[in-house]
């Protein structure tokens, strides 16, 4: 009888745990950029918050997704990366690690808004953290035992009976179930009973332990709950391109012709010598990058009244962004960029009171949008701005 009344507050509950269930299906969301898995500081605040309100939570799941563009075993490679990502950062800032029971990613495979336009596809390049469900097997664990003071008149028998009577109550579950665990997993016990019968005049101890027999597959969140991000910013202004030497000039003529490019350039005018590159991602200067810079060099010793305005600009990243840096695992990678070239003009004899530097991340491309790799090519850039001569 009390199974069966059981099983009706399931049922009448039923509405009331389906609304609390979805409510806290998606903990908090973690967004990021296109074909990245760092975190912004955005992200990070969030995290923040989200660990001071959750630090007593268990069984969690972090979940990476990514947009529909792409390969599939690129997408599920980068998902996977911004999962770790995340749970790495909660983790280094104090977070249990044994609350994290999941760390996956879905790919392009599962997405939260589909059929978005290409402008709404920053809602599927999310992280995900929610809790865990599971099913509740009810084990009935009897005993026959000795009343503290005997009222049978015969001999009482004292020994264990484990009764096979599992019933499945499928979530959602009742909230008198919840009140040990928010989230259940398996092996948690969600409630005990204990419930003292007489048959003739036999007394019964009944304990009743209701356990998570299995953990669910992570429940999908609520996009109806997830916030849009804000519109991108305008397009910037045009500006005038600065004059280029090219990356395939040979080394004969580099110093030449940058020292004559600044030579006749005017005050406010700029250079890109197209032969400074980076690696993808990182600041310090490659063994490539020399006869540019050597000829950097020579012209600031050619020109001695000469001072100039070291730029760094970077491609890739939503407009007035700066780009993230993996060396020093910081958003400031155009800055450290353009630090590098100053940096290796001081150490050659050029005094500091000729150089300056600054880091423009996406403030200032050449080409925007970005539709191709040439357009990319053309934003990263280093370039050398005439401040007096």
């Amino acid at each position: 009888m009390k199974l069966k009344k059981l099983l009706l507050l399931a049922f009448l509950l039923t509405g009331f745990v389906i609304s609390y269930a979805q409510e806290d299906t998606s903990l908090v969301n973690v967004y990021f950029f296109k074909n990245k898995f760092f975190l912004t500081q955005k992200g990070k605040e969030n995290l923040q918050l989200f660990m001071e309100q959750h630090k007593n939570d268990k069984h969690l799941y972090v979940v990476g997704r990514c947009d529909k563009w792409g390969a599939l075993e690129y997408n599920d490679w980068l998902s996977v990366q911004r999962a770790k990502t995340v749970a790495d950062f909660m983790r280094k800032n104090g977070f249990p690690t044994d609350n994290i029971d999941t760390i996956k990613g879905y790919g392009k495979r599962k997405l939260l808004a589909i059929g978005t336009p290409r402008t709404q596809d920053s809602l599927n390049r999310v992280v995900t953290i929610t809790g865990s469900f599971a099913v509740v097997k009810q084990i009935i664990e009897t005993k026959r035992e000795a009343p503290p003071v005997v009222v049978a008149k015969k001999h009482v028998i004292i020994d264990t009976v484990y009764l096979n009577e599992n019933i499945m109550v499928p979530p959602p579950y009742p909230a008198e179930l919840l009140a040990i665990h928010k989230f259940p997993h398996k092996g948690d016990i969600l409630k005990i009973e204990r419930v003292v019968n007489v048959r003739n005049d036999t007394p019964f101890v009944m304990r009743k332990l209701y356990v998570a027999s299995e953990t669910m597959e992570e429940p999908k969140p609520v996009v109806a709950a997830v916030k849009p991000p804000p519109p991108p910013p305008p397009a910037p202004a045009a500006t005038a391109a600065p004059s280029e030497i090219a990356e395939d000039t040979k080394n004969s003529d580099l110093n030449q012709q940058v020292t004559d490019k600044l030579k006749n350039s005017k005050i406010g005018e700029s250079l890109v010598l197209r032969g400074i590159n980076f690696d993808n991602g990182y600041h310090k200067i490659l063994k490539k990058d020399m006869p540019s810079l050597e000829a950097v060099l020579a012209a600031m010793k050619e020109i001695p009244t000469l001072k100039i305005e070291i730029q760094g600009h970077v491609c890739c990243w939503p407009l007035g962004e700066e780009g993230f840096d993996r060396d020093t695992k910081e958003y400031s990678l155009s800055y450290n960029r353009a630090k590098a070239v100053y940096d290796y003009l001081i150490a050659n004899g050029v005094t500091a009171d000729r150089l300056t530097f600054a880091g423009y991340g996406m403030k200032h491309p050449l080409v925007y949008p970005e539709k191709n790799k040439n357009d990319e090519y053309k934003n990263r850039r280093v370039e050398f701005k005439i401040v007096s001569k």
